[in-house]
Order: C-alpha cells, then sequence, then structure tokens
C-alpha cells in the first residue's frame, strides 16, 4: 500500500537526519583525511574549528530556520499524503526540524571541545575516530611504503 511506501522514505530520512549528530561525534562525516592528516595536528584543529564554526552551524541555523515554518503548516493542517492511504506529512517534516536541532548541538559540543584542546584544557582524544582510522592508518602505511620505494617525493 502508499502508506508502507511512504513509512519507508519517511524512517530512511530518520535514520540520516537522526545519525548525523552522532556521526559528527565519533569524527565520522566524509572529509580529506589523507589531506589533512599530513598537515601538523595544530592547523588540523584549526581546519576543525573554522569548518564546525563558519560551515556547519551557519547550514544547521539556514536548515531549522527554514524547515520550522513547513513544519508548524503542516501540524496546523494536519497535512496527509495526496496518495490514497498514506501517511501525515507532519512527523516527516518534525525530523527535519530534530535532526538538525541535534545537529547544531552537537556542533557547538565540537566547536567547545575543538576550543578547549587548543587551549589545553582538554586532552585530545584520538580513540574517537571510529572505523575511518583503521582505513587511515592503512592509507598512511602504503603512503609510507610508496616514498620508501621512491614512488612519491
Amino acid at each position: 500500500s502508499n502508506a508502507w511506501l511512504e513509512l519507508q522514505w519517511m524512517l530512511c530520512g530518520a535514520v540520516f537526519l537522526m545519525c548525523a549528530p552522532w556521526t559528527l561525534k565519533v569524527k565520522e562525516h566524509i572529509r580529506i583525511d589523507i589531506v589533512k592528516s599530513l598537515l601538523p595536528k595544530s592547523v588540523q584543529r584549526w581546519i576543525d574549528l573554522i569548518g564546525h564554526t563558519l560551515f556547519l552551524m551557519p547550514f544547521c541555523i539556514l536548515m531549522i530556520y527554514h524547515s520550522w515554518p513547513f513544519f508548524t503548516r503542516s501540524y496546523a493542517i494536519n497535512e496527509q499524503s495526496l496518495s490514497a492511504g498514506g501517511l501525515a506529512q507532519w512527523p516527516a517534516k518534525a525530523l527535519v526540524v530534530i535532526g538538525f536541532v541535534m545537529l547544531a548541538i552537537q556542533g557547538v559540543s565540537e566547536i567547545i571541545k575543538q576550543v578547549a584542546i587548543m587551549r589545553g584544557e582538554l586532552e585530545d582524544d584520538e580513540t574517537l575516530r571510529g572505523h575511518a582510522a583503521a582505513a587511515e592508518a592503512e592509507a598512511h602505511r602504503l603512503l609510507e611504503q610508496a616514498k620508501q620505494q621512491g614512488v612519491t617525493s
């Protein structure tokens, strides 16, 4: 039925929106780690701080600002799908707002942590690098091997 199909895409969206803050917390968002890892730690920290402050936070704020009216209007009129047997649309629109609020909160947490690390008030916990750590270690090993064989400069 149409309700099951609509529930499927709503749940798919929910997974991505609700997991984004956790993904940021464990440092698993897409980055150019191979290039960044060649830079000194202090530069890496500045890149993270600037990225979170100038890109992540404004994006979250814009998404919250622009998605809130869509949610409130949808909730106020109890917007339903145009499909026969479809679902209410406001829960999916609420997920957008909730997901970006949670991502913004985690973004603020990451900014606070970066500032504390840069000031020496908090130790940088490299164990929270998640699954990408193994891939990064392998990339470094291959890069070192290539350097030893004279493949790269």
